[in-house]
């Protein structure tokens, strides 16, 4: 039995040696092929991401098949995301076209929130433990959420990823939430969304009551931010509109 065991430990460090190896040299042909480029459609879809926090590319988009998966990772300070295209194809199948942009966007957020480390440094240390990197998820997929919606997604749209890749089962030992904790960050995510959406709302009802009139402080009226009239120039910057400009 001891044989067995022993047998069974050492065939998983070959299989990871081995899986290491190949990703290396992988990254070191990548990294050499200053042309090599995404497929067009995932790419498209990187930038819309981006395009919604304004933020450049700052990592390479790298299609990586038989990994059924997407991973956010950095390689010798060069940060990347692996995407299996076969995979996200069958996902966007079974739910919808939005499920592939919040697997991107999850990666996506892995980065901005910090998450990656360096793939050799990381198969040399201790790594980190499920709870930390279920916190880790469930910040990814917040920012998947947040992304989603902005980009006009439901959240069912969004959701309907999760009835495909995760499970109500207990989390303790896994690396990754269970469903409901999934559910309930993405919903995090667009309610973020829609609470920029309701102060957007009160804005613009409030300018639609007021007139803007004292652009040039000759208006004498009295402003909001001082009380005092507009004719000495006293408005704040961000006026815009006086207590006695309301619109029939």
């Amino acid at each position: 039995m001891k044989k067995l065991l022993l047998l069974f430990y050492f065939l998983q460090f070959i299989s990871y040696a081995q899986i290491a190896d190949g990703l290396e040299i992988c990254f070191e042909v990548q990294q050499s092929l200053k042309g090599f480029a995404a497929e067009k459609e995932a790419d498209d879809a990187l930038n819309e991401i981006l395009a919604v926090i304004g933020a450049s590319k700052s990592f390479y988009l790298i299609p990586c098949d038989k990994i059924s998966n997407a991973l956010a990772l950095t390689y010798k300070g060069e940060r990347f995301i692996l995407y299996d295209k076969g995979f996200i194809d069958k996902v966007n199948k079974a739910t919808n076209d939005w499920s592939g942009k919040f697997i991107l966007a999850h990666e996506v957020g892995h980065h901005i929130n910090g998450h990656t480390r360096d793939f050799l440094i990381a198969s040399l240390v201790e790594g980190q433990t499920n709870e930390k990197q279920r916190e880790e998820e469930l910040e990814a997929d917040e920012f998947a959420g947040f992304i989603l919606a902005k980009l006009g997604a439901s959240y069912g749209q969004a959701s309907e990823l999760m009835d495909l890749i995760s499970s109500e089962k207990d989390d303790k030992y896994s690396t990754h939430p269970n469903k409901y904790k999934r559910l309930e960050a993405i919903k995090r995510g667009f309610n973020k969304v829609s609470k920029n959406n309701i102060n957007k709302s009160t804005d613009s009802s409030n300018k639609s009551k007021y007139s803007v009139n004292c652009t040039y402080r000759q208006c004498n009226a009295i402003t909001k931010s001082s009380n005092k009239r507009c004719k000495r120039c006293v408005s704040e910057a961000d006026d815009f509109q006086c207590f006695q400009h309301k619109l029939n």
